[in-house]
């Protein structure tokens, strides 16, 4: 029996599909990385307005407001000294 011989057509549809897929893959990866980033901060900055709560610092009581309220943590997004 005679090999079937695949067109340069063929292969170069296979590279364009692994490249896309590659594509695809790094930005899912980015994606992932800019949501533990984000959540990693919004961690950060729950457990400050917790511990304002505990050592009733008026400063960041005034900065936490917006979080005490009921509105998620990324409301305090300002510069902390």
């Amino acid at each position: 029996m005679a090999e079937k011989q695949h067109s340069g057509l063929f292969y170069l549809a296979i590279i364009v599909l692994l490249v896309i897929g590659a594509f695809i893959l790094v930005i899912l990866f980015i994606k992932a990385f800019l949501w533990g980033f984000d959540e990693h901060f919004d961690n950060q900055n729950k457990m400050l307005c917790n511990s304002a709560k505990v050592s009733k610092n008026p400063k960041y009581l005034e900065l936490c407001k917006c979080y005490y309220e009921g509105k998620p943590v990324r409301c305090i997004n300002v510069e902390v000294e």
